[in-house]
């Protein structure tokens, strides 16, 4: 019975969540010219501009000025989804990742911070390249797939403890 609830609980809750993602260099104003010494001294400079992009990017979320541009930018009151960046460590890769409750909003959503985050991220770090490595990725299928098994282990557990503690 104990297994039964448990699955049918975690049925009853669920919603399946889709994301799409992109992975894209930074790279600062300059960098990256034909001087090896500017070369090598620009890779870090981009490396600490991602870093730094990485820190300050969940208060630009944050920021009035952001959420207006990105609802103005989606032409909704609303923005449907989770917006996440990850630093790949001692690079300059960054990965933007968009989760929503729509495969087609997550898309869509991506785009759209894709579109205006740089201009808005501007004034935080200065002017800045972003180049995609990939074209944005969609995730057709949900992120959170149910654990049908950990469900069944944790009902099992339930039931074992009621029967423990009806023995005792």
């Amino acid at each position: 019975i104990s297994v039964t609830a448990v699955i049918g609980y975690q049925t009853i809750g669920y919603v399946p969540l889709y994301a799409s993602q992109a992975t894209f260099t930074v790279k600062t104003t300059g960098s990256g010219t034909s001087n090896e010494i500017n070369t090598v001294y620009g890779f870090f400079y981009d490396q600490s501009t991602a870093e730094h992009i990485g820190k300050t990017f969940p208060y630009i979320l944050q920021s009035d000025v952001f959420k207006s541009r990105l609802r103005e930018n989606l032409g909704t009151d609303y923005i449907n989804g989770t917006i996440s960046v990850s630093v790949i460590e001692n690079s300059n890769l960054v990965t933007l990742k968009v989760t929503s409750t729509d495969s087609d909003a997550s898309m869509e959503i991506l785009t759209a911070v894709l579109q205006v985050y740089p201009e808005i991220a501007q004034y935080v770090i200065g002017n800045n390249q972003f180049d995609l490595i990939d074209d944005p990725e969609q995730i057709k299928t949900p992120v959170n797939v149910p654990n049908y098994k950990k469900s069944c282990v944790m009902g099992i557990l339930i039931g074992l403890c009621g029967v423990l503690a009806i023995a005792f």
